[in-house]
Parts: C-alpha cells; sequence; structure tokens
C-alpha cells in the first residue's frame, strides 16, 4: 500500500516531498548546509537541447563549478553525490564531461569511490564515429565515513546456490547467498535479469516510462544509488528533476512505507508535468486477486512470516506487467495481438526478490544407484552435478518461495514433491507458490497453467501426511 503526501513548493524540514521550480544555483544557494544523503542526477550536456542554450565549453564548466560547489555545501558529511554525465559533442569532436567534472570535485575535497559505466545497447547512429553506447556515473563522497549498503543491489551469482565440494567447507555455499556485488560496469538490457549484471532498460522512444523530456535514463538506475546510498528517512536532492526518475525510485518497493523522502528540484520550466505523466503512462501493475489455502498455510504465513508476506505481496504490485507484454501473436485468431512473455515475467520476479534479499537456494543431488539390477550398467557421466533448488529463499528464514509462469506439472511437482524434499532437509518449513490466474494466462504468449486448474485439482487430491502449508496466491496484471 502506497502512502501519499503533499508537495511543498518551498524547502521546509518537516516535509516529505518538496518540488521547486526555478533557477538550479539559485533555489540551491537557500537550502542548509549538510542537509542530504544523498545528491544525484544528470546535469544538461551543453548540446543545445530544448531546455538548456549551448555556450563554449568553458563558460558551461564554470556555470557547474559554482553548482558542484552548492551542491558540496548540501550534502551530509557521511553523504553521496552521483553525477551522471555523457559526453559535449562539437564539430563531430567527443569532450567526455567525467573527465572534465573529475578535477572540478576533487578541488571541493570530494573523494571518488566509483566510476561505474553505464552500457545500453540502443541509441542513435553515429555516421562519422563509432555510435556511443555508455555514459559515467560519478559516485563521491565527503568525507571518508559514508553509507554503503550493498546487500540490497546485490545481483544473482552466476552460480546462485553453488556449494563448496571439498575441504572444511564442502557442503557450504561458495558464495554470498544474498548474491554478488553488481561491480562498477551495469549492462542495461531491457528485462534480461538473468545475466548476472543489474540490467537496467534504457528509455527508447516506445519504453512504457517515455516522455516528452529528450534526455530521460530508467527510474532502475536511481532505484540502485537510493538503495546503496541512503538509509530509510534520509533526505535525497536532485538539482536538475526533469525527468523525475528519482520521485519513482523513492519508495522502491523492497523497502517499508515512509522510506527515504525525496526533495526534487527543475531547472526548467518546460518539464513541469512530466512526472505526473510518467507515472500513469502504460502502467498495470500486477495484483493478488486469489488465495488457495494448502494444508493450512494460510494462517501460518499471516501468522508466523506477516512481515515476509508484506515484502511477497509489494513484490507482486511494484511489477509493471506492461513492460512484458513484448510478443506479438502469430495465431490465427489473434493474429498481430501484443501477449505478455512469461519467461521474462519470471526474471521480472527474480530481480524484485533479489534486491530484498531473497536469493535462489540450490542443493546437490547425490543419486543412488543400487537400485539397478544386477548385471546393468547405469550411465555415471554427468558433466555437472544435479541439484534442485526453490526460487527464493532468505536466510535464516524457513519460508520458501516459488513463482511458475510454466507449466501445470511444474505447479504440482512444487507443491507436492520440491517443498516436501526442502522440508525434509529442514530448509523450509511452509511454502508460497505464486501462480498467474487464468484471465492472465490467456493473454500469455505460452500455454501455462493457471491458479483455478491448480486449486481444484490440489482440493480433490487431498491432504498426505508429509504435505507442508502452503498458501497458493493467484495473481493477474
Amino acid at each position: 500500500m502506497k502512502e501519499f503526501f503533499e508537495i511543498e513548493p518551498a524547502f521546509n524540514p518537516d516535509a516529505r516531498v518538496i518540488v521547486c521550480e526555478g533557477d538550479t544555483l539559485t533555489q540551491l544557494r537557500v537550502l542548509p548546509d549538510n542537509a542530504f544523503r544523498l545528491v544525484v542526477s544528470s546535469p544538461p550536456y551543453n548540446l543545445g537541447k530544448a531546455y538548456e542554450k549551448q555556450v563554449r565549453l568553458q563558460t558551461y564548466l564554470d556555470w557547474q563549478t559554482d553548482i558542484i560547489r552548492e551542491m558540496q555545501r548540501v550534502t551530509a558529511e557521511n553523504g553521496s553525490i552521483i553525477w551522471q554525465v555523457g559526453n559535449f559533442i562539437d564539430k563531430s569532436e567527443v569532450f567526455p564531461l567525467d573527465i572534465y567534472f573529475y578535477p572540478i570535485f576533487k578541488s571541493f575535497g570530494m573523494q571518488l569511490r566509483n566510476r561505474i559505466v553505464w552500457h545500453f545497447n540502443h541509441g542513435l547512429h553515429a555516421s562519422n564515429r563509432f555510435s556511443g553506447r555508455y555514459e559515467v556515473l560519478l559516485w563521491f563522497t565527503k568525507t571518508q565515513q559514508y553509507v554503503f549498503n550493498l546487500d540490497p543491489v546485490r545481483v544473482p551469482s552466476k552460480y546462485p546456490g553453488k556449494l563448496h565440494y571439498k575441504g572444511k567447507k564442502a557442503g557450504q555455499p561458495s558464495g554470498n547467498p544474498l548474491g554478488k556485488n553488481p561491480s562498477d560496469y551495469w549492462t542495461l538490457l531491457c528485462h534480461e535479469w538473468d545475466t548476472g549484471l543489474m540490467d537496467i532498460p534504457n528509455v527508447k522512444a516506445n519504453h512504457p516510462e517515455k516522455t516528452v523530456h529528450p534526455c530521460q535514463f530508467p527510474v532502475e538506475l536511481i532505484e540502485r544509488c537510493l538503495l546503496a546510498l541512503t538509509h530509510e528517512q534520509d533526505w535525497v536532492l536532485d538539482p536538475f528533476g526533469g525527468r523525475f526518475s528519482e520521485w519513482h525510485a523513492e519508495n522502491p518497493p523492497l523497502w517499508e512505507v515512509g522510506s527515504s523522502t525525496y526533495r526534487k528540484r527543475k531547472s526548467r520550466a518546460d518539464t513541469t508535468g512530466m512526472a505526473e505523466k510518467r507515472q500513469s503512462a502504460g502502467k498495470s501493475y500486477m495484483k493478488i486477486v486469489a488465495q488457495y489455502d494448502f494444508n493450512g498455510g494460510k494462517s501460518i504465513v499471516e501468522q508466523k512470516y506477516a512481515f515476509e508476506l508484506r515484502q511477497i505481496e509489494t513484490v507482486v504490485q511494484s511489477i509493471d506487467s506492461a513492460c512484458y507484454m513484448t510478443k506479438r501473436s502469430t495465431e490465427k485468431t489473434m493474429m498481430g495481438k501484443m501477449l505478455f512473455a512469461p519467461i521474462e515475467i519470471n526474471k521480472a520476479f527474480r530481480r524484485e526478490f533479489n534486491k530484498i534479499g531473497w536469493s535462489n537456494y540450490r542443493v546437490v543431488c547425490e543419486y543412488r544407484y543400487g537400485e539397478f539390477l544386477e548385471g546393468y550398467l547405469p550411465s555415471k557421466n554427468i558433466s555437472s552435478k544435479p541439484f534442485r533448488d526453490m526460487d527464493f529463499i532468505k536466510p535464516d528464514i524457513k519460508l520458501g518461495v516459488e513463482v511458475q509462469f510454466g507449466k501445470y506439472a511444474f505447479m504440482v511437482y512444487n507443491v507436492c514433491a520440491k517443498m516436501t524434499i526442502f522440508s525434509n532437509m529442514g530448509i523450509i518449513d511452509t511454502g508460497v507458490e505464486i501462480v498467474p490466474v487464468k484471465h492472465f494466462v490467456d493473454r500469455m504468449s505460452t500455454g501455462v497453467s493457471y491458479f483455478e486448474q491448480f486449486a481444484w485439482d490440489l482440493a480433490h487430491r487431498g491432504i498426505s501426511n508429509i504435505d507442508i502449508p502452503v498458501l497458493i496466491l493467484g495473481i493477474d496484471a
């Protein structure tokens, strides 16, 4: 459930959201010292866009120097500045702005922690040089003591659930169960979250988030910065709020309600209303519309795992299904109709769960061969160790979550076999299965099973003495 706050037009330390329209430097000068845990933005690149007038490069840098001086002043002692920049182009010559900005920040005592490369696969094609496909985020801190939360922004490991196979740690996880450090190279491929990197879609012309702003970048880029560099209830400042990306990342679904507050300001009047347009354009968030109580799972989850259930509900509600209606039907009965891509939806769930500390958990299978009849030699040529995995488990929490947008057999296997196996191994004691309802499935590109069929079969199957409690959630878009 989202909270709504009054948007105030001027600085007020008791406010939750402030939007100031005016000259950036003028507005910065009236802000208090050391007030913001994070200052994050992307300044104009001096390209002569609709919101700026192109000037000589040195004139542009002098103007930015005055702004950076004020940003350093208003940044908290343990705070950070994220400055996302690209290139200034003059007569086909490239001037990499991050190189010009570095000595300016250093002159005010700021310390560079990372030069992050933001790579994307789409953009304008150059005819007299190689096409540009990256920009840079400069992360500066004000002092050597600064906020950095790695766990909320970890990404899936290449081999999640991998265990040490020998030595003193044999059988123990070989990596962090929450995932790996996303590094300083962020690959941005739309809806492909299984590469082991923090994949963030750049906002192209037909992207659901696209507004009239000519230099818009995606919410996910800012969301990572907020999760990593702020605490709940911190103030965040954007001196150039044209796209209002930070506004939409301000209360990530992975945080509790009332998390990092956000103060935005705009430097040009022609961006007015873009946040509202972006908020409503093309959004279709998923929702839980049905529940099936298998073996008492509903009451156990609600009572014993109330916080985890709230996280699960928030994850579901945070996924914009419109982003995954990417398949065009070739069937005669609905030729040309746009359909949901189940595989991409599964990846979206993985992305959101991983952000809040849920990760895939694997157990290695040691197959038995004593059951084969005498005289028969079974194949033992297994290139990699077989395993069973649970989609999402939190450390020290015995609740397993499966997201199933696949065949019917997998739904049954999850509840009637896999969850029992993981329970017998002492890993979980209760399960949650997330599946689509029929109305959702009818708009998917591949034939998957659905909640109504699954619930009917479980009701008529009955309960076995080895079944564990499971709450089955039916979702729609």
